[in-house]
């Protein structure tokens, strides 16, 4: 026995089934839809000019607040975890400044591992 796989229109559907799916195609295709009318547009984005023109871009604070501080407590809970990589270059930064050491190096790592070797050596 073999069965010929027909296309979607020779399919019988419950009235239902096609009410609701002609309702389905008029939303989506109007009856003056053409596709063909359809034109691509590029739009170009454009600068956010300042409102008083006093606006300018702040640097980034490497201050940190009483908040974003490190204490000994969560330097352990931290060192424990293994999540040192979790705190922030300034955190990391002023760890290393705690413990009488200069911060060498730029990325995050480095960091990372200066206090590694700070607190295992």
């Amino acid at each position: 026995m073999t069965t010929s796989l027909r296309s979607c229109d020779e399919v019988d559907f419950s009235p239902k089934v096609y009410e609701r799916s002609r309702a389905v195609s008029e939303l989506l295709y109007p009856n003056n839809y053409n596709p063909d009318d359809i034109v691509a547009t590029k739009t170009t984005a454009t600068k956010r000019k300042p409102t008083d023109g006093t606006e300018t871009k702040r640097a980034k604070s490497s201050t940190l607040t009483d908040s974003e501080m490190v204490d000994d407590a969560q330097l352990l809970k931290h060192i424990h975890n293994g999540t040192l990589s979790k705190l922030t270059i300034p955190q990391l930064k002023a760890i290393i400044s705690s413990k009488g050491k200069k911060p060498l190096g730029k990325r995050k790592a480095e960091f990372v591992d200066q206090v590694e070797s700070i607190l295992t050596g």
